[in-house]
């Protein structure tokens, strides 16, 4: 009985987690939807608030690792409620923002607060349930994230369109509060011991990292998950709707209507993947078959004409597909690393995809920006020429994420633990 007792209240938790996680990645992708009100609020382009906002990526990603370290000193007690506290404290910061300056302390604020929310679920699964229903639970936090992703793009454009700015925005705080309470209710109840690690310190945390070095297939995983989140979230998420709107001549509407496209395929298939598999084999194919699609749809967005004759819908339904494999990744640290230095293996990796995602978007912001590109690829293009140079980054990317690939999967073991 007080298993059932603790599996409930785990879950209980869990489900906070998974609904911080949504709101960390919704609110790392909602000022996309937002930037016509800062726009006009500051008088500046829409590539100079995402350079601003983007400090929220540079924060939540720097944090993966050392809230594995803290996690492991403090537990999922201390650390969740103090994310949520900073979350709230951003997004107020976010909501009443007077200055450029004010803009980047909220999202600061913000990223610090949601950088705990990912590895508070997979801090709880570890802890909690049989380590072969790992993957599941990551495959959930993905879902999570993806729906976040899903939520700030036309769902809340429409509500923002609706309510208004303040409403709108209201709405994401109250709901925020109202997760910092049930944590403050609940995690008390959880029967874990969370008791200081004295010989988790700086220089044995030195020493995980240095093994991580010496460990090829995990330093392809690594890079795989950089890669292929340098595509989901530069392409997919940050830069899709100016692409198609600049580019193809899409109305904000149907560019925001294919972001929902692509985040639904993820949504989907970041949880499916993980339900069938059973062991490693099928994993490695099934990671595969992502990075070619991956591979096959970039080969689609860099060449025009091809572009052109491809069914936007099914390009960014295979894109979420594609790009759902790094969810898969996580399934594979677990036989590459010791248990002891699980808990790390999967921070760091979390840090590549978060980190995957902010130098993909930087770097195509950067090739936008590059001046007499319609002189190297030609001025009949149909639409904006750099946009066919700076995409071709992605391509890059998925030629990448294959040789990763290729040195992650060269193990001999079959099964998971």
């Amino acid at each position: 009985m007080e298993n059932k007792k603790s599996y409930l209240l785990g879950s209980l938790i869990y489900f906070i987690t998974l609904s911080f996680t949504a709101l960390a990645l919704f609110l790392q992708v909602f000022p996309l939807t937002t930037e016509v009100h800062f726009e006009q609020l500051f008088n500046v382009s829409s590539s100079k608030i995402i350079d601003i906002t983007s400090s929220f990526f540079i924060i939540y990603a720097f944090m993966q690792i050392p809230n594995g370290i803290l996690f492991d000193r403090f537990g999922v007690k201390l650390i969740l409620p103090l994310g949520l506290i900073l979350t709230i404290a951003g997004q107020a910061l976010y909501l009443y923002c007077s200055s450029e300056a004010m803009l980047s302390i909220s999202r600061v604020c913000s990223g610090l607060g949601c950088s705990v929310a990912y590895m508070s679920g997979a801090y709880i699964a570890m802890q909690l349930f049989p380590a072969k229903r790992i993957p599941i639970f990551i495959g959930l936090l993905e879902v999570a994230a993806s729906l976040g992703t899903y939520l700030a793009a036309k769902p809340f454009y429409s509500e923002l369109i609706k309510l208004g700015w303040h409403n709108a925005n209201m709405l994401v705080i109250l709901f925020t509060v109202g997760l910092l309470v049930l944590s403050l209710v609940l995690l008390p109840m959880l029967n874990i011991d969370e008791s200081a690690n004295p010989d988790k310190t700086f220089r044995h945390i030195l020493k995980d990292l240095l093994e991580f070095c010496k460990n090829k297939p995990l330093l392809g995983v690594f890079a795989y998950s950089f890669c292929t989140w340098a595509i989901g979230m530069s392409f997919g998420n940050v830069w899709a709707k100016n692409y198609l709107m600049r580019e193809h001549y899409f109305s904000e509407i149907k560019a925001l209507g294919l972001i929902q496209v692509y985040c639904l395929a993820s949504l989907v298939f970041n949880i499916l993947p993980s339900l069938i598999a059973r062991n490693l084999n099928q994993i490695k194919i099934m990671i595969k078959v992502c990075a070619l699609i991956n591979f096959i749809v970039c080969i689609a967005v860099v060449i025009p004409p091809l572009f052109h004759h491809v069914n936007t819908t099914l390009l960014f339904t295979l894109l979420g597909i594609g790009t759902a494999g790094m969810t898969l990744s996580f399934a594979l640290i677990p036989e590459l690393v010791p248990t002891s230095i699980l808990t790390t293996a999967m921070a760091t990796n979390n840090a590549s995809v978060v980190f995957g995602g902010y130098v993909g978007s930087i770097i195509f912001g950067a090739m936008l920006g590059i001046h007499k590109v319609d002189l190297l690829l030609g001025r009949h293009i149909h639409g904006d020429p750099q946009y066919y140079l700076a995409s071709s980054i992605f391509l890059v990317f998925s030629v990448l994420s294959l040789i990763a690939l290729f040195i992650a999967t060269a193990t001999r073991k079959t099964h998971i633990n």
